[in-house]
């Protein structure tokens, strides 16, 4: 029973082994290249040299493409760093992404082992975006300083990184400090603990010339950055020729340092300059791995002197990319600018052997990948368009060879509209006016309107549709003085904007916008309303109050009735 127990335990772990031994194989360190091995200044370009006590970036571009398509998750490579320099030993500087081009999909993970005595190692990791890719490469970049024992300041150092046993090397003149001349004012900015504050520091007067009424202002600009009011230190200092600091007492700000009501500039006061020589040192808030520019001017009635630095908080980094293998890629756009990506296009690939189809939708980016076809001839045809767009009726023919990818950018037209706009006066007419198209509210078009194009123009050739909605075209009026606009119609139709002239007698209606002709008032004796006619004039006859036309008619009434009746009388007699 024992024995039986004993094999069901040993097979049952063989079994595990079976599954995890392919696992652990399956990690590998790859033949990797670096091309190009550089040292960058602060700025993150290129540097001739590099002052002794400043950050720098070592940039290296690498090359897996060795490989071909046989990289996979988990595969690794190694660069070891060069001995003269200190890199940072925080999170942010020891691990992080290396990403695709399209800045989101991560590539690779580096870590950063840095070592006390100097240099270290970095490993990058790949993840399975390498998996069935070929050309895999890209580009790394760590910040670092020098150890000042392991250099020759004033000389060409040279530095090695190595990966697979392979030397890459650089060399670059290192400088130092040199003996100032006529320095007035000088100010440089500095890492902080808190990687959300900078150091700033600066020296002022090291020529000790006699300055009166000396007045320091510094700002931040439009950054959005503040000085800390209560870092402020100032001192009375002896510098040496180079600018270091031989002896320094502190010197109270009381009563002479001043800030902006939003904090993002002050004003120092020192007045009366008798060869003094001055160090600050103050702090502001920072926002990480964004450059901070500021200024500083130092006035007095012989002269104004000013000087611009700026803070970077150093980072690492890196990027890369490889080609597809065994895999069809549909990158969608739209035929008037290339660089708009379209979504939603559906398209139909099949395989013209075997006659098998496969169905890819563009995603966000525009972008739609094959799952790993086999090698021969492919038909790619679009099925459904982008809301918005015309379907590309053209069906096109690829050819897949193994340890390749075809790549193919689509185009579609987008479905054009247009809106027609017609300018009506009710008054003088101007010599032009301006009609601005707007789109979802937004000015993107504008005509002027005048009698050469008799008043009316059409917007044509314009989207109908934009991020796959329909979008709302109306018009605008630029303002023309002494008329009221009134704009009817709608985008299907047409606009018609009317400008109505504003009359300074109260008429506002004005002359009449059909016919041209002016409005004409007659009154008659007795009559308080007035009545508007247009086109014409309205006459009345004049009321006197003589009535002798109808009493005449009246009388002549009753003596033709008794005519008759005395004439019909006689006859019946």
């Amino acid at each position: 029973m024992k024995k039986k127990y004993f094999l069901s335990m040993m097979l049952s772990f063989l079994v595990v082994l079976g599954f995890i031994t392919p696992i652990c194989a399956s990690s590998k360190e790859v033949k990797t290249d670096i091309t190009q091995f550089r040292i960058l200044n602060w700025t993150k370009k290129e540097a001739s040299a590099v002052y002794e006590t400043n950050i720098f970036y070592l940039s290296m571009d690498w090359d897996a493409s060795a490989h071909g398509a046989d990289l996979h998750e988990g595969d690794y490579f190694d660069i070891t760093l060069p001995d003269q320099m200190i890199f940072p030993t925080d999170s942010s500087h020891t691990d992080f992404h290396l990403y695709a081009n399209d800045g989101k999909t991560i590539i690779g993970n580096a870590h950063v082992t840095p070592y006390t005595s100097g240099g270290g190692k970095v490993r990058v990791t790949f993840t399975d975006y390498v998996n069935d890719r070929y050309n895999v490469k890209g580009n790394i970049y760590l910040a670092a300083h020098f150890d000042t024992k392991e250099i020759k300041v004033g000389e060409e150092n040279t530095f090695e990184i190595t990966v697979n046993g392979k030397v890459s090397s650089k060399t670059i003149k290192i400088t130092g400090p040199t003996e100032l001349k006529n320095e007035v004012l000088c100010k440089w900015g500095s890492k902080d603990k808190d990687p959300t504050r900078a150091n700033w520091s600066m020296r002022i007067n090291h020529s000790k010339r006699t300055l009166d009424d000396a007045t320091l202002t510094d700002t931040l600009g439009d950054s959005g950055e503040t000085y800390i009011k209560d870092s402020f230190k100032l001192y009375e200092v002896e510098f040496n020729a180079k600018g270091g600091i031989v002896s320094r007492k502190t010197v109270s700000t009381e009563n002479k340092l001043s800030f902006s009501e939003d904090c993002s500039s002050f004003t120092l006061h020192l007045g009366k300059m008798e060869g003094t020589s001055y160090y600050l040192t103050y702090k502001s808030t920072y926002t990480p791995s964004t450059l901070l520019q500021n200024k500083a001017t130092l006035k007095s009635e012989k002269g104004i002197w000013v000087h611009k630095a700026g803070y970077r908080s150093s980072d690492a980094g890196g990027n890369g990319d490889g080609d597809l293998t065994n895999k069809i890629k549909i990158i969608k756009v739209d035929a008037d600018n290339g660089e708009t990506r379209l979504k939603d296009a559906t398209f139909v690939i099949k395989n013209v052997k075997t006659g098998k189809t496969y169905e890819l939708t563009t995603d966000e980016d525009g972008e739609a990948i094959s799952q790993k076809l086999v090698s021969g001839e492919y038909t790619i045809e679009e099925t459904k368009a982008p809301t918005g767009y015309i379907k590309n009726d053209k069906v096109l023919t690829v050819n897949l060879n193994d340890g390749s990818a075809v790549i193919k950018t689509i185009t579609n037209e987008a479905i054009k509209t247009s809106v027609k706009v017609t300018k009506k006066w009710n008054g003088e007419k101007k010599d032009s006016v301006t009609v601005n198209l707007l789109a979802d509210g937004e000015k993107v078009k504008s005509v002027t309107l005048n009698e050469e194009n008799k008043w009316t123009y059409t917007f044509d050739d314009i989207p109908e549709y934009k991020d796959g909605k329909k979008i709302e075209y109306t018009v605008e009026e630029e303002p023309v003085e002494g008329y009221t606009t009134e704009i009817s119609g709608n985008q299907e139709e047409g606009y018609v904007i009317t400008n109505t002239e504003n009359f300074e007698n109260g008429n506002e209606n004005g002359p009449n916008a059909e016919t041209g002709n002016n409005t004409v008032e007659v009154t008659t004796a007795n009559e308080t309303n007035k009545k508007a006619i247009h086109g014409k004039v309205s006459q009345s006859v004049a009321e006197t109050g003589d009535h002798t036309e109808i009493l005449f008619i009246e009388m002549l009434f009753i003596v033709s009735a008794g005519m008759l009746l005395f004439i019909y009388r006689k006859t019946k007699n």
